[in-house]
Order: C-alpha cells, then structure tokens, then sequence
C-alpha cells in the first residue's frame, strides 16, 4: 500500500512536469571567475537579498528589485549567477528569461509554470495533490488557475523564495506599467504570497514603472 502510494505520487510529479513544461537557463554562460562579485555588496542589493524574516504583508519596500543596462552588458550572466549562488537548502531560487525568438519564452503565461514547477520541489506529496487536483481540472492552463496554484503552493513551503526575471525587454507583453500590464500581476504574487523576494533584469526603457515603485 504505502509502495503504490508512493508510485503514484511519483507519477503526479511526472505528469506535472508535462504539464508545466517548466524552461531551463543553461543557454546563459556561466559567469567567469571572479566576475559578478560586486553585486553581492551593492547596497540595493543587500537590502533586496532574502533573508528569513524579511517578509512581511504590508512592507515590500526590499521585496522587488530591478537591474537595468544596455544591451549586451551581462544582464543575463549576472541574473544566472544569483540565482546559483541563492541554491541553498533554506532558500528557493527560480530563474526564468525571456527569449523573443523562443516562442515558449515570450510571455508572463510562460514564465508563471516555471515559477510553480520549482516551487512544486519544496512541497511534501500529501500537499502536492491539493496543488494538482484543483489545477489538472482547469486546463488548459491560463493566468488565472497557474497564479492560484503559485500562491497556494508559496504558502505551504514556508520558504523564502527569491524569483529572478530576465530580459523584460524581450517578453511580448508589457512591463513598463504599474497597472494594467505583466508588472501588476507580480505586485498581485507580491501580495499573496509574503516570502517572495522577485528581481527584474533588462534594458532601462521596458521596466520605466517597475524601477521607480516601492514593492
């Protein structure tokens, strides 16, 4: 009995992963040594980092961060290099970047199943099928039933969770509005979820809201 159970909540976790398709970074180059240090001890930064007890409803003032440059600066060795070095056992690190010419890459709909597919890693099996059943019955898949599966799923870890979002400026949706845009939508995360610590990278012009906000 307790074998089958175990099968079948192995055969859950196969068949989200199907599901959610979630998209990997290891098209970023690693950083070389020694580079991507200075972040570590900018002041932004160190105020943004997640930390245990940091969260909290009604303050994200350190919880949303953004990283702006030209082209072809680093943007997305600095956002993968983060992301490995927040890998630690009391921490969720997430990346996602977006691709213009990579037609699963494009959108906010494509980067919010990565976001759920990692944080699926950091639940037990009992939780993950209220996750599952809920979500399976709502397909296909949109904003709305994904973003309600991140959120309950974000509560039940108990863990901060550091999201990094690279190349805003090459999504298809809008990124530069506080409302009505994709920006809104991770202040609406924000807000359910308490341990979320989200970082935007990209090109000054696609993020004009985002980095003059307090979240």
């Amino acid at each position: 009995m307790i074998e089958s159970l175990s099968t079948t909540q192995a055969n859950i976790r196969l068949e989200l992963q199907d599901l959610l398709r979630p998209c990997d970074y290891n098209f970023i180059p690693p950083n070389l040594s020694d580079t991507c240090e200075w972040i570590w001890s900018h002041p932004v930064f160190s105020q943004w980092l997640p930390t245990i007890g940091i969260a909290g409803h009604g303050n994200f003032a350190p919880r949303m961060m953004c990283i702006y440059g030209t082209k072809g600066c680093g943007k997305s060795v600095l956002a993968a290099s983060i992301v490995e070095r927040l890998k630690i056992p009391d921490k969720v690190a997430a990346l996602f970047s977006f691709w213009a010419s990579r037609e699963s890459q494009r959108k906010l709909t494509d980067f919010l199943p990565t976001l759920l597919w990692h944080l699926l890693q950091y639940i037990s099996d009992e939780d993950i099928q209220t996750i599952y059943t809920p979500l399976v019955r709502s397909l296909p898949f949109n904003q709305h039933s994904i973003g309600d599966a991140i959120k309950k799923t974000g509560i039940l870890i108990e863990l901060t969770i550091s999201c990094v979002l690279d190349a805003i400026d090459e999504s298809a949706d809008d990124w530069s509005r506080c409302q009505g845009g994709s920006l809104e939508y991770v202040l609406e995360l924000l807000q359910a979820v308490p341990d979320l610590h989200p970082v935007l990278l990209g090109r000054e012009p696609a993020m004009q809201d985002a980095k003059t906000s307090t979240f």
